[in-house]
C-alpha cells in the first residue's frame, strides 16, 4: 500500500535577509558573487493500465525534488545549471511514463535519481567538452524521488539530508570525501568529468518519516540546529523548513573566512513527511502563486 506525504520547502535568495542587512557593506555587487542556483520540484502521476490480475487501472503520484548551484557565479555556472536541470526534469518524466511498463531495473524511486543524474552528467559534460571548456563548465547539487514506497536522494558534493524516524534524526548520507580535496574533485561536478561520483541513499518508508533535504554542508552544528527545531515543534512542517533553511543560512554564512554575510550560495530546504492526508503538490504551487 502506497504512503501518502505531505511536501513543504524554504529558501532563502539572500543571505542578506538572514542578517537584516539591505546588502554588502563593501559596496561590491552581492548576486555577481553568489553562485547561480535553481530548485525545482514536482509531481508527475503515472497511470498504470489494468493488468490480468487486476481489473482496473490505477495511478500514482511520484515527487521529485532537487536543488542546483553552479561552482561559480558566471554564465558558464548558468549554462551548467541550466541544462542539468532540463536533463533532470526531462529524464525523471520519462522514467515515470515508461514505469507503467515495468521498463527499470531498480526502485522507481532509485531508477529516477540513477538515469537523471546520468543524463545530466552526459549532457554538461557532452557541451562543456564541445566548447573545450572541459572541468569549468559544471554544477553540483542533490536530487530526490518519493514513489509512494521508498525514497531515494543522492547528491554530488557535499549536501545534507535526514531522516526523522521514532523521534531520532539521522544522516541520509556518508559522505567520506569532501567535495574539497583534490583527489575525485571533478568527479564531485556534474559535467566536469565524464565518470560522476554520486552519494546515494535509498530508504523504504515507514508511517510517519520526515525526510529533511537540505543544500547545506554536513556539520554537526547543522544537524544540533535541525534536531532543537525539530524538538521544539515537528508537526508545522511549513514553520520547520523556514526555520531551518534561516539558521542553516545563518551558518553558512558565519563559516565564511571572510566572515561577511555574502555567502556565495542561496539555502534551500525542503521537508517530506510520509503517510499522512496532503494537499496535491500542483495544488500547493497554484495557491502560492495566486497570493
Amino acid at each position: 500500500m502506497e504512503m501518502d506525504y505531505e511536501f513543504t520547502q524554504a529558501e532563502v535568495r539572500d543571505i542578506a535577509d538572514v542578517f537584516g542587512k539591505s546588502g554588502d557593506s563593501s559596496g561590491k555587487d552581492v548576486a555577481d558573487k553568489r553562485a547561480v542556483f535553481w530548485r525545482t520540484s514536482f509531481s508527475p502521476f503515472i497511470d498504470y493500465p489494468a493488468s490480468e490480475a487486476q481489473d482496473t487501472s490505477s495511478s500514482a503520484r511520484v515527487l521529485i525534488v532537487s536543488a542546483l548551484e553552479g561552482i561559480r557565479g558566471s554564465i558558464t555556472s548558468q549554462i551548467a545549471v541550466q541544462l542539468s536541470n532540463t536533463a533532470l526534469e526531462e529524464t525523471a518524466i520519462e522514467v515515470c511514463e515508461n514505469a507503467a511498463s515495468g521498463e527499470h531495473d531498480h526502485p522507481l524511486a532509485t531508477e529516477i535519481v540513477r538515469r537523471s543524474l546520468k543524463r545530466a552528467n552526459e549532457e554538461v559534460y557532452r557541451y562543456a567538452t564541445k566548447m573545450q571548456a572541459g572541468g569549468k563548465i559544471a554544477a553540483r547539487g542533490f536530487l530526490a524521488a518519493y514513489d509512494g514506497g521508498r525514497l531515494t536522494a543522492a547528491c554530488v558534493g557535499a549536501f545534507e539530508s535526514f531522516l526523522l524516524r521514532d523521534g531520532k534524526l539521522s544522516s541520509l548520507f556518508d559522505i567520506k570525501q569532501s567535495p574539497n580535496e583534490k583527489a575525485g574533485v571533478l568527479e564531485r561536478f556534474i559535467g566536469a568529468n565524464d565518470q560522476l561520483l554520486v552519494d546515494l541513499a535509498t530508504v523504504r518508508v515507514q508511517e510517519n518519516d520526515v525526510f529533511i533535504l537540505t543544500s547545506f554542508a554536513p556539520g554537526d552544528e547543522l544537524t544540533e540546529v535541525v534536531k532543537d527545531i525539530l524538538s521544539q515543534n515537528a508537526e508545522e512542517l511549513s514553520s520547520v523548513s523556514e526555520a531551518i533553511v534561516k539558521k542553516g543560512a545563518f551558518l553558512s554564512a558565519i563559516r565564511e573566512e571572510s566572515g561577511k554575510s555574502s555567502v556565495e550560495k542561496n539555502a534551500f530546504v525542503a521537508i517530506v513527511r510520509v503517510g499522512k492526508l496532503a494537499i496535491p503538490l500542483t495544488e500547493m504551487l497554484v495557491d502560492e502563486e495566486g497570493v
